[in-house]
């Protein structure tokens, strides 16, 4: 019987801090609700968004979620990696940072990559010239 092989660890590009502040910048923009004064806000939400976005990097780059650690029994136990027991923490980190701006992730996910808004913009580049 062929033994399962592990699946081979993705890399995945994560957007730099700058990045992640250009993109809430935007998603209130959008939404019509920018302000300088909220700079300082915004600084400290795409921290957490970029915390949250290496740790689901970190997370994927894996090929286990649980690994082996022997016990003082010299018996066989399974412990969670860590980067998963962070994830409910910087998760609800994010989650309020973001609530204090008006936004959420799903606003966010909008303005990185919306066919929807692709499209809008496609179609006022072929009219407008």
């Amino acid at each position: 019987m062929a033994k399962n092989k592990p699946p081979i660890p993705v890399k995945i590009d994560t957007p730099s801090l700058d990045d992640c502040i250009k993109t809430i910048k935007q998603a209130l923009q959008r939404q019509q609700t920018y302000s300088e004064s909220l700079d300082q806000t915004i600084q400290m939400a795409a921290g957490n968004y970029y915390l949250y976005l290496k740790t689901l990097a970190s997370i994927q780059k894996h090929a286990k979620v649980m690994y082996p650690v022997e016990t003082r029994e010299g018996s066989k136990a399974y412990k969670l990696h860590p980067d998963v027991e962070f994830v409910p923490t910087i998760t609800r980190a994010l989650q309020l940072s973001l609530k204090s701006l008006g936004l959420t992730l799903d606003t966010l996910a909008l303005v990185e990559d919306d066919p929807l808004e692709k499209l809008s913009n496609k179609v006022s580049d072929m009219l407008n010239g």
